[in-house]
């Protein structure tokens, strides 16, 4: 095809006021040879015509094809062309965020995703609704406020598991940030949402944990074993909790639970030990921590790790200036000396997130109270070094290891 002749014929038609005839002849060009500029250039004459459906079609082939050939700015002309034209045209509002995030320009591209996103809620297209909301959050992953908004939009849309999902997202943010107040409101949104939601019953046992008040810990890691029975990871932190709370015998009862469900869980089994130890039972943990070797012993693979992360502790508790003893066992003894100074490193242990027991007299001669430790081959680096660094801590406030250390 002679594009020059083609042109000629349609300029001739325009000069007529022939503007179909015109766009007949630009269309077999463009059908030939895609080009943007001549895409952009029918699209106008269609608006011309007062055809704005062919003349929106067009001007978005004439965006695509400048996007594709890597020409943004011309492609973020045409899209707000068209949505000078159609203001709720949602795919020029995506284009529009999509080229202005590529271009750094977050604000921008947030902006245009909002107002897409309001749109396609009118319109009540989920999928897509949800896809915007994705991509405005993958942008301000640390937005607070637009969170809150989108968990909002959620809820109002009727997705009630998204909803949930952002403001756990909130909520566990703020608890990492020491914000427990922002972090706790949030719990409760989800809990009266889903009154039973385990993620929210266990965030809101942490947060009360971290304030010191242990009863209210217990109650909601109950409520969430209540609502969640087969979770053996809850019951056994509500184990955890009572025993610090003194409740030993309740603890018994939700570790054994815990143990029927995941007889294989060396972690139970150890500390199923150590609460029976702490009540002077030592038959009976001796029987625990039998168990626990049982199952090391039919999983290899278990014991290297075991060995692998008991090594690291110890060499980093030594280093720091620990008295650690002689032990050449996976149970690292802490010695302290003192049996109630034994209980305060036990409990700001506690509050750093270490569970670790006091062993004070009459379970050992006065003066060798100690911080009964064992490793455990579900443990992983970072583990170990969380615990090496909450000992080093608690070390040096309560005056067990110097703090020039």
């Amino acid at each position: 095809m002679d594009k020059s002749a083609v042109l000629k014929e349609a300029q001739k038609y325009l000069s007529k006021g022939q503007i179909d005839k015109a766009i007949i002849e630009l269309e077999k060009l463009v059908m030939e040879a895609p080009d943007g500029n001549m895409y952009n250039t029918i699209g106008d004459l269609y608006l011309r015509k007062g055809n704005k459906v062919s003349s929106l079609a067009y001007f978005h082939k004439a965006a695509a094809f400048f996007r594709e050939g890597g020409f943004s700015l011309k492609a973020l002309a045409l899209y707000k062309k068209i949505i000078n034209i159609a203001p709720t045209d949602v795919d020029s509002l995506v284009g529009l965020g999509e080229l202005s995030e590529e271009k750094g320009f977050v604000t921008d591209a947030i902006r245009y995703y909002i107002a897409a996103g309001d749109i396609l809620s009118k319109d009540k297209e989920k999928d897509r609704f949800l896809g915007i909301y994705e991509k405005i959050l993958s942008l301000a992953p640390s937005n607070i406020h637009l969170r809150e908004k989108v968990a909002g939009l959620f809820l109002k849309e009727g997705l009630t598991t998204h909803a949930i999902k952002e403001l756990l997202h909130i909520a566990n943010q703020s608890a990492k940030k020491g914000e427990k107040e922002q972090a706790r409101d949030h719990f409760m949104k989800v809990l009266s949402i889903q009154p039973d939601n385990k993620d929210a019953l266990s965030g809101l046992g942490s947060v009360s944990s971290e304030d010191g008040d242990l009863p209210r810990a217990v109650d909601y890691l109950r409520r969430a074993t209540e609502a969640h029975p087969e979770d053996g990871e809850l019951l056994k932190r509500c184990a955890l909790l009572l025993v610090q709370t003194g409740a030993q015998e309740e603890a018994i009862g939700y570790l054994s639970r815990s143990i029927k469900l995941h007889p294989a869980d060396i972690s139970s089994h150890r500390l199923m030990g150590d609460i029976q130890l702490s009540r002077g039972e030592r038959q009976k943990a001796w029987g625990s921590y039998k168990r626990a070797v049982e199952v090391l012993e039919k999983e290899p693979q278990h014991v290297k790790r075991l060995w692998e992360s008991t090594r690291r502790f110890k060499g980093a508790m030594r280093d720091i200036g620990f008295d650690i003893g002689r032990s050449e066992t996976p149970i690292t003894p802490v010695m302290v000396g003192d049996s109630g100074l034994a209980k305060r490193l036990s409990s700001r242990l506690f509050e750093l997130g270490v569970f670790a027991l006091p062993i004070v007299y009459p379970m050992v001669a006065q003066g060798k109270a100690r911080i009964r430790t064992i490793m455990n081959a579900a443990l992983t680096d970072k583990d170990v070094d969380f615990a090496i660094d909450a000992f080093a801590k608690a070390g040096k406030e309560l005056g067990v290891i110097p703090s020039r250390q």
